[in-house]
């Protein structure tokens, strides 16, 4: 694979290692397999003494903490002085190590005014409520898909990717997956059930979008084309056989 684009892996990330938070470890897995490694030019994380670092580093690639992040306001925006700080932030960082693509995994602070066509998000859950918005991430989403459950209401959740707008989660669907709930006995086994899935489906949406199989003009909002066989794209229903 030749002409590949420079992207950069956003990746939060505590102290501790767990292993079912690897969805990029998988991608580096793979590149690595594959031999394009070389095209991730930065990983990002929100701690600079967490494993995600220390991940980066085993793998030579560069590392950057982005840490100290400008706070929402009460209305889940952030102030136009915080908004211009962010898009410094993100810009300084594109320029420094000519990035072309950037892969977010887990990751609230949005990236603005760049390219939504080339800035792709990964979370567990649709976009949209109860199970994803503005408070709703990390565990908590998994803990209101198990409540669910058990309540009778849904009988799977997924795992979505999407790009990236300036407005938060609204981007078009890349692909979502099907997480069955059958055999969890709690949220934290659901959250390792969506996390098996990103570590088999991230790293190929991942490529697909940066070997254009994937691709969006983001003109017009419908005009996201897969290839024909491609069918992860449609909006799941959490209720449905």
């Amino acid at each position: 694979m030749n002409n590949l684009p420079n992207i950069w892996l956003f990746w939060t990330g505590g102290k501790e290692y767990w292993e079912w938070w690897t969805g990029i470890q998988k991608i580096l897995e793979v590149f690595w397999w594959l031999e394009i490694k070389d095209s991730i030019k930065l990983i990002v994380s929100n701690n600079w003494n967490g494993w995600v670092r220390k991940v980066a580093y085993d793998n030579s690639i560069p590392f950057k903490a982005m840490t100290k992040l400008p706070q929402r306001e009460q209305n889940w925006e952030y102030s136009e002085f915080h908004k211009s700080e962010i898009k410094n932030r993100y810009l300084d960082i594109m320029e420094k190590y000519q990035l072309e693509y950037i892969f977010l995994s887990g990751w609230l602070v949005q990236v603005l005014w760049y390219e939504p066509n080339k800035t792709v998000n990964i979370h567990p859950g649709p976009i949209k409520e109860p199970y994803w918005w503005r408070w709703m991430y990390g565990k908590k989403v998994h803990e209101k898909i198990w409540q669910d459950h058990l309540d009778w209401k849904i009988n799977k959740t997924c795992v979505t990717m999407h790009y990236v707008t300036d407005k938060f989660d609204d981007g078009p669907i890349v692909a979502q997956v099907p997480v069955w709930l059958d055999w969890c006995n709690s949220a934290l086994d659901v959250q390792k059930r969506v996390n098996e899935i990103e570590k088999i489906f991230q790293w190929k949406i991942t490529l697909m979008i940066m070997t254009w199989e994937i691709s969006w003009s983001w003109i017009e909002w419908e005009s996201v084309k897969f290839p024909e066989w491609y069918d992860w794209w449609k909006e799941i229903d959490l209720t449905g056989e």
